[in-house]
């Protein structure tokens, strides 16, 4: 059969073609192959390569460890990690080839002025290897951009890979005692890095509480609702029993009377009805008429957890009565009591059956225990199924049936957590949360049916704090690393932003106070349990 000139032509460049593609798909396979700032798929061990963000850092590398490595000078000497102990470390792994890379050196002056404030000693990591990086081009790269930084090599990348590294420039931030308290992949600005350092030195607490402190708290004490004033009630300067009791918890695991003090008696002089905190005021004076038991119980439990640290606060005692005259009904525990129409809700919200709290509570009167049963039953009742193993919202005693509504995820989320807490976490509920947060899939609010409700497919910042209590008591380090890596995605790092340690972000976000205190809560409650 012949074949025309342009026939003939056409099936060169075919080859042609082919053959360039056959090529870079081998140097796409190499090791630092294509773009400098994608890992290979031998790197990642996943044919899908880097989709969500966690996938970028170190794999295994986690908040709370502290790593063992050995590195060596350009002449070969060797240097353990564990000799720079004493002060906070930076380590900035990098390549003379990386052009990403690079372009972060190129900031190393202004990197350099965050480190000498927080006392932190920076090193860069060279990621050696022979086929694409020689020694004296590291040299070069580091003596143009950044002399003042040491210098090491991770020979044949046995760090990189011991470490489980996706991708250059990587930075891990080590505090003085050689814990890791930060990862960060790809190209960082010098305010992200200052925000890093800050958390590294000072704790992941001391940003949140200075942005709560001077965004969110009035003088008398009150956590506002929001940092902006908007058309909605309760929002902008309204205060919410649930901040003050958020904050009053987060306060005692601290060890930080002084704030608890300003909250406690934010409620007392301005919150207290007839016994118990409405569910919020407004900034005008203006009380709800209702309650809610979940707020009232919160503020009993740091009462008592304050009592028992520092003594004093009494008045647990009254509150303990007037929550059982108010809030149950034949040993049941019930939504709200209606201060203005003197009744009491017929129905309980699952999320408020804080079981293991309403157990201990019979120190003060005997009938919670009773109260803490049926609550334990209501909600065990209340499982929605095997392929949704979650909790309907709210129980009507009246009509003896659940509530079919949406599912609002936070509030999902802590009847897992009251379920954990007093043992009683189906292995079914807490693989159906792993599934979801290492997936990126845990939605704000979900049908009945297992399904999101449609707009509602973002992430919150409160739900990942609530998952990882969830997690810190369940003893899952590996959801709890992911939980609070996924929530740390949501706060300003920035730290030349009045926004700096809130979480949200600065274009569009009120800075709700629930998703402010959920993070702090779960930090002061983590290091009060753990010690990390």
């Amino acid at each position: 059969m012949k074949h025309n000139k342009t026939e003939i032509i056409c099936i060169v460049c075919m080859i042609l073609l082919g053959i360039v593609m056959i090529l870079a798909l081998i140097w796409f396979m190499m090791p630092g192959g294509g773009n400098q700032n994608t890992a290979s798929t031998a790197e990642t061990g996943e044919s899908g390569g880097l989709i969500e963000p966690e996938d970028f850092l170190p794999q295994n590398l986690r908040e709370g460890d502290r790593p063992e490595a050995e590195f060596t000078d350009v002449q070969g000497k060797k240097y353990q990690l564990s000799a720079y102990r004493g002060q906070p470390v930076v380590l900035i792994c990098f390549a003379s080839w990386c052009s990403y890379c690079h372009e972060q050196l190129e900031s190393a002056a202004e990197l350099g002025n965050a480190a000498q404030k927080y006392g932190a000693k920076v090193i860069l990591i060279d990621r050696y290897n022979t086929q694409k990086e020689k020694a004296e081009n590291a040299v070069a790269e580091q003596q143009e951009l950044a002399p003042d930084w040491d210098l090491l090599f991770d020979r044949d990348e046995k760090i990189y890979h011991q470490w489980g590294l996706q991708l250059i420039p990587t930075m891990i931030f080590l505090d003085s005692n050689g814990y890791v308290r930060k990862c960060a992949a790809d190209v960082q600005s010098a305010e992200d890095f200052a925000g890093y350092l800050d958390a590294t030195v000072n704790g992941r607490t001391a940003a949140p509480e200075k942005f709560l402190k001077n965004r969110m708290t009035a003088k008398d004490g009150g956590i506002y609702t929001n940092i902006r004033n908007g058309s909605d009630v309760p929002d902008g300067k309204d205060v919410l029993s649930e901040s003050q009791g958020l904050i009053m918890l987060s306060a005692v695991y601290e060890n930080d009377q002084q704030t608890f003090d300003m909250a406690w008696n934010y409620v007392r002089n301005h919150l207290m009805k007839n016994g118990l905190p409405p569910w919020y005021i407004q900034a005008d004076g203006t009380p709800a008429q209702m309650d809610a038991a979940l707020d009232d119980l919160r503020i009993w439990e740091a009462l008592n957890l304050a009592g028992d640290k520092w003594g004093g606060y009494e008045e647990q005692k009254a509150l303990a009565e007037n929550i059982y005259q108010n809030l149950t009904e034949n040993g049941k525990l019930v939504d709200y009591y209606d201060q203005e129409n003197h009744s009491k809700a017929e129905t309980l919200s699952l999320p408020y059956a804080d079981i293991s709290l309403l157990a201990g509570m019979e120190k003060e009167k005997s009938g919670f225990k009773a109260v803490s049963e049926n609550a334990l039953r209501t909600v065990q009742k209340g499982y929605i199924s095997d392929s949704f193993p979650l909790y309907y919202s709210s129980y009507d005693y009246a009509a003896g049936k659940y509530s079919d509504d949406d599912l609002n995820m936070a509030e999902a989320l802590y009847t897992l957590w009251n379920l954990s807490k007093a043992g009683q976490l189906r292995k079914e509920s807490l693989q159906w949360l792993r599934t979801q947060v290492e997936n990126g899939t845990l939605a704000a609010r979900y049908h009945v049916d297992g399904t999101v409700v449609s707009g509602y497919a973002y992430h919150s910042t409160a739900c990942y704090a609530i998952a990882a209590l969830i997690a810190q008591n369940e003893q899952d380090k590996e959801l709890y690393s992911t939980c609070t890596y996924r929530m740390e995605q949501m706060r300003v790092w920035n730290v030349s932003s009045t926004c700096y340690g809130g979480f949200g972000t600065e274009e569009s976000s009120d800075f709700p106070s629930f998703d402010q205190l959920m993070p702090l809560l779960l930090y002061t409650f983590t290091e009060q349990n753990s010690g990390s």
